[in-house]
């Protein structure tokens, strides 16, 4: 039953997020067979991982991208954050809403901050992107509700 859930889960952010994004991506960005988006100024990155089907989707883009964001509760449970953030000093070169619960990221090498804000909490993270960056992970303390 919960894998049943998960792939209904999935099926949804898919068709919600191709809903919401197709006339986005049309305009502004392009979004590659391996649903690896690209936005203007060239900046690629990938966002899923709800379910084992995706997240097994997910882990097969690694080698291409640079920088892994994890986004979980303190207990270890994976969280979407309500919005994320990835900044070079003052600029954001990235910016997005309800994505993730894994964030791949194609950037140049250099320092970045990562933001993310979840149920009202903003969690960072200063990170130092090279050929080979080590995973962010970005936690919550979550509330029984």
């Amino acid at each position: 039953m919960k894998t049943l859930l998960f792939h209904l889960v999935d099926s949804v952010i898919v068709l919600v997020s191709l809903a919401v994004a197709a006339p986005a991506a049309a305009q502004s960005f392009s979004v590659a067979a391996n649903n690896t988006v690209t936005q203007p100024g060239g900046i690629r990155y990938a966002v899923g991982g709800v379910g084992l089907d995706t997240r097994a989707e997910m882990q097969r883009l690694a080698a291409s991208h640079n920088l892994l964001v994890k986004f979980a509760s303190i207990g270890g449970e994976f969280l979407i954050p309500d919005s994320v953030s990835v900044r070079k000093g003052n600029m954001d070169v990235l910016n997005m809403s309800d994505s993730g619960p894994l964030l791949y990221v194609s950037l140049p090498n250099g320092t970045y901050t990562v933001l993310a804000t979840y149920q009202g909490v903003v969690r960072s993270k200063i990170v130092n992107v090279s050929a080979r960056t080590p995973d962010v992970v970005l936690t919550w303390p979550v509330q029984a509700q």
